[in-house]
């Protein structure tokens, strides 16, 4: 949905499109639709390469589901129904504390670079899983919000 939406906004908008072209082409067009929505989870099928394969773990992280997009709704939604344990200093240190790694090449893959979070304080990078499951669980499957969805 959110490179339709995208799509969309540079039909709608060609002056908008047209102050992109000055600095963008056709491959930095398609590597922010596949940041958006990536190809897989295979490194080998980005356009930027296994160098730059990190890029993908702070927008949409195929890998972890743990990306800036998430930190940034569970945050919300934690706040607006009292889940306590995500914070604005969490997202900020995992972000600080994040590293780009190598992950060397394996029969399956060749290596690549990609986004790991601080092993110093697990328990941090935790939480956001936890919470993430608990408002599942609690929120999102809450009857009242699935009636809502499905109008």
């Amino acid at each position: 949905m959110s490179v339709l939406l995208f799509e969309k906004l540079l039909e709608d908008y060609p002056g908008a499109k047209r102050c992109l072209e000055e600095y963008f082409d056709e491959y930095h067009f398609t590597l922010i639709k596949q940041l958006i929505d990536p190809p897989s989870d295979d490194p080998s099928t980005f356009i930027c390469g296994p160098d730059k394969a990190f890029l993908f773990a702070i927008v949409n992280n195929p890998s972890s589901g743990l990306d800036v997009d998430k930190m940034d709704y569970l945050l919300r939604d934690a706040k607006r129904v009292g889940v306590n344990g995500v914070t604005r200093e969490n997202i900020e240190f995992c972000l600080t504390n994040a590293k780009i790694s190598e992950i060397p090449k394996n029969h399956f893959r060749e290596k690549f670079t990609w986004l790991a979070f601080p092993e110093n304080n697990p328990a941090v990078v935790s939480i956001f899983f936890e919470r993430r499951q608990y408002l599942h669980e609690i929120v999102y499957s809450h009857r009242t919000v699935v009636a809502v969805s499905e109008m």
